[in-house]
């Protein structure tokens, strides 16, 4: 595969158009706006592209031939051993039933949804609570030094525009602060841009969620977009993200389309713990206990590796299997895990919360902490 010059961009659009219709990420890239790598089989006439955005990775070409996919494996094994742990990837159809025989391990389908506005639902400005406001990010706002600004925020800029004087230039953000605290509580930041059309994302601290916060500042970012050129706004998430769909209905979005990702992972142990969580925000504690299992027993577990005996302990709580459940709690401690507010606020575990083996469980995580 070789890495295309941005002179040649325009040559793969014809092959990118299907998926370009609704991934804005991949027209931020093709025009230069928003970082990424675009690969073809062959420059002068390319028939497979594969294009790695902030966003997203995505595969699409002629029909995949054997060549093509032998290429394409190849090129990812590259990748991934250079240091990429994971790729999102969305495709067209028929490359899509040839993953399996591209990747080591079957990447996991993930289904989403996609959301459009075009007019905002309401005015965000009469909806402000006492004690809060809404602020556009501008420099000013980023280099106040009284303001506790969500590393996050500084994150999202630097992965999806490189550095904050291209995102002031071609990008723009929201966040709603909490005056007495001087925090950012909520905030939504445009993901990528591109022939008048963008996509934005939202994220609210966890302590202020469920109280409208997210539905305020999103309604601000895109009451921004669409008064300053922009024809619409999109907005994409997981099938199992009902929170995201409520706020996107709220602010205005109307649903598009569902379509289908895939998520490929370099480590096996993060392939497992991701198929566990999948299965278990569909209800399937059963097999989500036996793939966090599965993961727990792989030797290239990362750095938060102790969460994932925590998520079996969980799945086997889901079930009411709740001496399992406290025998994977003591493997998590065991193996360093210390979150004692994510235990306490973990549904899953409550009726264990009242025997005595819980107190015992949160002062070993104490006596853990306090060596």
């Amino acid at each position: 595969m070789h890495t295309l010059e941005l002179s040649r961009y325009p040559s793969i659009n014809s092959l990118l158009k299907d998926l370009m219709d609704f991934n804005i990420s991949i027209k931020g890239v093709l025009s230069g706006i928003n970082p990424g790598t675009v690969y073809v089989d062959q420059p002068d006439m390319p028939q497979l592209v594969m294009l790695i955005s902030p966003e997203g990775t995505y595969i699409a070409g002629t029909s995949p031939s054997d060549q093509q996919i032998a290429l394409l494996k190849k090129h990812i094994i590259h990748l991934m051993d250079g240091g990429i742990e994971a790729l999102w990837l969305t495709c067209h159809p028929a490359w899509q039933a040839v993953l399996d025989d591209i990747f080591t391990r079957p990447p996991l389908p993930i289904m989403r949804q996609h959301y459009i506005c075009t007019t905002p639902a309401f005015n965000w400005r009469s909806h402000i609570p006492e004690g809060f406001a809404i602020h556009r990010i501008d420099e000013a706002l980023l280099a106040r030094k009284d303001l506790l600004i969500p590393e996050h925020v500084h994150d999202w800029i630097e992965n999806n525009w490189t550095t904050q004087e291209n995102f002031l230039t071609h990008g723009f953000g929201f966040v709603t602060e909490a005056l007495d605290l001087h925090q950012i509580v909520s905030w939504s930041l445009c993901d990528c841009i591109g022939e008048r059309t963008c996509e934005i994302g939202i994220h609210t601290h966890p302590e202020y969620r469920r109280r409208g916060f997210a539905a305020l500042t999103s309604a601000a970012a895109v009451e921004h977009a669409l008064t300053q050129g922009m024809n619409l706004v999109g907005w994409h998430c997981n099938t199992d993200n009902i929170g995201s769909q409520a706020t996107a209905l709220k602010v205005g979005f109307t649903h598009e389309r569902d379509y289908v990702s895939f998520a490929a992972f370099q480590r096996e142990a993060v392939h497992w713990a991701e198929a566990g969580r999948i299965r278990q925000v569909a209800g399937d504690y059963s097999g989500a206990a036996e793939c966090y299992v599965r993961a727990d027993s792989c030797d290239d577990k990362p750095a938060w590796g102790h969460y994932i005996p925590y998520y079996a302990a969980c799945a086997f709580a889901s079930q009411g299997d709740y001496a399992s459940a406290w025998t994977w709690l003591h493997r998590a401690v065991a193996q360093g895990f210390d979150d004692v507010a994510t235990l306490h606020d973990s549904d899953e575990l409550i009726p264990m919360h009242t025997t005595p083996q819980w107190n015992s469980l949160i002062e070993s995580i104490h006596d853990n902490t306090s060596r």
